[in-house]
């Protein structure tokens, strides 16, 4: 499954020290089975089959 668009402006926006890391997930989750989707569920990316599957809370700590 191609990413969703939606998901990459987020994770843009975000700008999370580790978003090349969490591409990096994105990419070997959606490419597990063609069947896995991805939007934005509780202000955070979500992976779906059938039903919600995983979630990224990354929650970035200001030090």
């Amino acid at each position: 499954m191609p990413k969703n668009p939606e998901v990459d402006r987020f994770l843009e926006k975000k700008n999370h020290p580790l978003n090349r890391e969490i591409n990096a997930v994105r990419e070997i989750v959606l490419a597990t089975d063609h069947r896995v989707s991805e939007e934005i569920k509780w202000s955070s990316p979500t992976f779906i089959y059938k039903g919600n599957l995983l979630h990224f809370f990354s929650r970035r700590r200001e030090v």
